[in-house]
């Protein structure tokens, strides 16, 4: 069985008007969410057919095969898992199979920078069985990643056969992961990435 990569994209949008647009116009959320093309359909159908139709305006170069969602998306697999949005940011949790699907990543940020020039997006993602985790933030100033494999005395904690040592590990993953949000804000920040006048 393929390692389940955890991802959450936060879209944030300059406006309510611009993340209304992005989520009522494009990914059609009221139309796929809330069941008004048909009522009886299950959430998982109406999230898989919202993700289809989104795939159809930002990946129509990209065959529903393997090989072509590793090379182009970064994934064997996608798969939204779930979708929400307030007044200007969008929320989007998907899994993917093996790694975290940087082309799809890309490919929201630069189809979203379209409807609103100062679009940013914030990830992190974890892997299941926490072989790495990671984060990345896109906005107009550039991009920025950064992963983080857990050592083997990381590991240990989870392995302590006289201890119950888990909470330990999930808190260092915890603020390991905000390490790595802070450092990808930073280095995307405004104040790292102006342009000299």
């Amino acid at each position: 069985m393929a390692n389940h990569v955890y991802t959450n994209i936060h879209i944030r949008f300059e406006n309510k008007e611009l993340c209304h647009k992005f989520a009522s116009d494009i990914i059609q959320y009221e139309k796929w969410m809330k069941g008004k093309s048909d009522p009886d359909t299950s959430y998982w159908q109406r999230i898989s057919k919202l993700q289809s139709e989104y795939f159809k305006i930002i990946c129509p170069d990209v065959e529903e095969t393997r090989g072509d969602y590793i090379d182009k998306l970064g994934a064997k697999w996608i798969s939204f898992e779930d979708i929400d949005f307030d007044d200007t940011e969008v929320n989007l949790t998907i899994n993917s199979a093996w790694s975290p699907a940087y082309g799809l990543f890309e490919r929201i940020y630069n189809h979203a920078a379209k409807i609103d020039p100062d679009v940013s997006l914030l990830i992190d993602w974890e892997d299941e069985g926490f072989n790495f985790i990671g984060a990345a933030s896109y906005n107009k100033f550039g991009d920025d990643f950064d992963e983080y494999v857990p050592t083997e005395k990381d590991l240990e904690l989870l392995n302590d056969e006289d201890v119950d040592r888990s909470d330990e590990f999930y808190e260092m993953m915890s603020d390991r992961m905000a390490d790595l949000i802070d450092c990808v804000l930073y280095n995307t920040s405004f104040t790292l990435n102006k342009t000299n006048e």
